[in-house]
């Protein structure tokens, strides 16, 4: 497949960060969608890349077609904390 469509649940968000993100207390995928609204996803990191990270889809969070810009946040234990490069990724209709 190389579309995304809404709901999809067999889908791994992966992105790299680019920087070293081993010792973050926390990192996310923060997102923005078509119509505006944010949020975030809890992400989790790959163990045998420091600069990975990843979210896997439960099936409700695509719940919008069109431009969703995605970017990785960490939040270090020294409270420092790191926005990534946004991704626009297209989400179509099922069906299209």
């Amino acid at each position: 497949m190389n579309k995304v469509y809404v709901n999809q649940s067999a889908l791994r968000i992966q992105m790299d960060t680019l920087q070293d993100v081993s010792d973050a207390g926390t990192v996310q995928i923060k997102y923005i969608k078509p119509d505006g609204t944010t949020g975030t996803w809890a992400a989790s990191k790959i163990s045998d890349e420091n600069t990975k990270i990843y979210y896997d889809l439960t099936g409700t969070e695509l719940d919008q077609a069109g431009i969703w810009i995605l970017y990785a946040y960490a939040t270090f234990s020294d409270l420092r904390s790191a926005p990534g490069e946004p991704y626009r990724m297209r989400v179509y209709a099922e069906g299209s």
